[in-house]
């Protein structure tokens, strides 16, 4: 005799968002260091910038 319902699609769709639950707290580490090596980058870049503009200004006078 058929099972009338059958629970391997829910097992599966189970399955699928479990995976993607999961990966769900290694995407906030990888987006609170990209946040966070985006704020370092871009204070060197202003601290290089404000060197190399007072370098050539007192090479200009």
């Amino acid at each position: 005799m058929k099972k009338f319902f059958n629970f391997d699609l829910f097992q599966r769709v189970g399955k699928s968002f479990m995976v993607i639950i999961s990966l769900l707290p290694a995407a906030g580490l990888l987006l609170g260091i990209g946040t966070t090596l985006e704020i370092f980058l871009i204070t060197c870049l202003i601290r290089t910038y404000n060197i190399i503009y007072t370098q050539i200004k007192f090479l200009r006078s």
